[in-house]
């Protein structure tokens, strides 16, 4: 878990600490209007908000107070196919670690129909964190620099604003994501071939190919199965046999992988 998501973690714990105080037995239950009236109260307020709200506070302050933006999460019952889908981030090529499911769970548990301030606590947070993970999804976690330190382009960011007004129109927050993932072809392949290798290694043990001379096309060898279970695993080869000639199905099978990966196709 990355140091946000662990700062978040133990805020979550001190907030979930503080709710009874405030949700008392004989309480009414608690409105929409109340939480709307509540995530107002915070984001117009003079104290410091926690880290992961107060570095997008403009924005949650645009769209729920300037822009009378509604609550989408708290009594929506979309907060847990949302923790669903960040435990599921390596479908996305990201990492379910860097973010704080099990805290955003026990904030979700912790909610009454008394506590205005939890309820809106938890607003807030789900907001930011959907934004956290819509831009991870789009443009990624890597800064340029760090991968080397020659490259002056800065990291991209998303308009924050945007991506709540757009979330309020959708009813299905992982329907969002799906249309606001990255559409390029590159980006599309990479998934797909994440999920297949993926497979591939909870398929069990990846085959190997002995050590030996060049084959070439025509030639025969005993290490040729062994490259036949290779390229059916990665879905160039569907000959299928165990034949130990290097035939022209099995060649075009390997120029293919050879494209694919960038390499020469000289099979």
């Amino acid at each position: 878990m990355n140091w946000l998501a662990r700062f978040f973690a133990a805020a979550v714990l001190l907030c979930v600490a503080a709710i009874p105080a405030s949700a008392q037995k004989g309480d009414r239950a608690i409105t929409y209007g109340d939480v709307q009236d509540e995530v107002a109260r915070i984001l117009t307020s003079q104290e410091r908000l926690e880290l992961p709200l107060e570095r997008i506070r403009a924005a949650l302050k645009a769209h729920y107070v300037d822009n009378q933006g509604t609550v989408y999460w708290v009594g929506s019952g979309r907060m847990t196919p949302f923790l669903q889908r960040l435990a599921r981030a390596e479908d996305d090529g990201l990492n379910p670690e860097d973010y704080p499911v099990d805290a955003l769970a026990r904030l979700r548990d912790s909610l009454t129909s008394t506590d205005p301030f939890a309820a809106a606590k938890a607003e807030l947070y789900y907001s930011a964190f959907f934004v956290a993970y819509a831009a991870d999804l789009k443009i990624g976690r890597v800064t340029p620099q760090r991968v080397d330190p020659n490259l002056f382009r800065s990291r991209k960011t998303i308009d924050v604003l945007r991506v709540l007004t757009e979330l309020k129109k959708q009813r299905d927050p992982g329907k969002f994501l799906a249309a606001f993932e990255p559409k390029n072809q590159h980006y599309q392949t990479l998934k797909k071939m994440l999920k297949l290798y993926r497979g591939m290694a909870g398929a069990g043990s990846w085959p190997t190919v002995g050590q030996g001379a060049n084959v070439k096309p025509g030639q025969s060898d005993p290490r040729i199965p062994q490259i036949r279970r290779v390229l059916t695993m990665t879905g160039d080869y569907a000959g299928g046999g165990g034949s130990a000639a290097y035939d022209e199905g099995l060649a075009a099978a390997m120029r293919q992988f050879q494209q694919r990966h960038g390499l020469e196709a000289k099979a």
